[in-house]
């Protein structure tokens, strides 16, 4: 081809271009615009995350802790495909709203949760809100899971400030991280379930609530209705 003047930068290749333009629509809340192409390749500093769905970034990321876990390690979504999809429809730009999960026990409910947990930290900041029957049982999974998510995951980890540091945002019942906070509360707590706007919200051991509503517990039907206002919003 001519000859290139002197000091002149070398033509961008189109494909490059088109690439870069395709990133920047990605219908994921977390992208920026990838900044404009100089020469042949993208300013790293704004390439934007990559796009996972919530089986793909436990996949990546999701650690399971050596106690209370048969298959300690890292997570396989493979071991339990019947959860990708509903994992997945979790997912920011899934347009489903509301994932309900019928199952039986000890099948992995708990689990897909934690890992929606853990991708809402690191990969989808916001406002959540987790819910079981109690504040005991709050506070037992709290110590239990949601810790041992926090402590076994390096990528979670890293966003939430130890609980032994001074005003770390770390307590039993509420963790703080950029760009959003878990808050954990029980279905008998009704200043729990007022106290902030979620834009996710988790409910566990849901045949629990269905058959104590008459033991000062909130129906789940009025649980979902407090928050279905908000939007984007997801729930399961």
């Amino acid at each position: 081809g001519p000859a290139r003047p002197r000091g002149a930068a070398p033509p961008v290749d189109p494909r490059h271009r088109a690439v870069c333009r395709g990133r920047a629509h990605l219908p994921h809340p977390l992208h920026a615009l990838v900044g404009r192409c100089t020469g042949r390749r993208c300013n790293d500093r704004c390439r934007p995350e990559p796009v996972l769905l919530v089986s793909e970034w436990a996949d990546a990321h999701r650690i399971l802790p050596s106690k209370g876990s048969a298959e300690p390690g890292p997570w396989r979504t493979d071991r339990t495909p019947y959860l990708r999809e509903i994992m997945d429809c979790l997912s920011p730009m899934s347009p489903i709203e509301r994932v309900v999960f019928m199952k039986g026990a000890q099948v992995g409910g708990t689990e897909l949760g934690l890992n929606w947990v853990g991708y809402v930290i690191h990969h989808a900041p916001g406002p959540m809100m987790a819910v079981w029957p109690t504040v005991e049982m709050a506070k037992r999974a709290s110590k239990q899971r949601i810790d041992a998510l926090i402590e076994e995951s390096p990528a979670i980890q890293e966003r939430i400030a130890p609980a032994r540091s001074r005003d770390s945002g770390n307590t039993i019942l509420a963790k703080e991280f950029h760009g959003g906070v878990l808050v954990m509360t029980g279905a008998n707590s009704a200043v729990g379930l007022r106290s902030m706007p979620a834009r996710y919200l988790f409910l566990d051991e849901v045949n629990i609530l269905a058959c104590c509503q008459g033991n000062n517990l909130k129906p789940v039907s009025v649980i979902r209705n407090d928050f279905e206002g908000i939007s984007p919003y997801r729930a399961c």
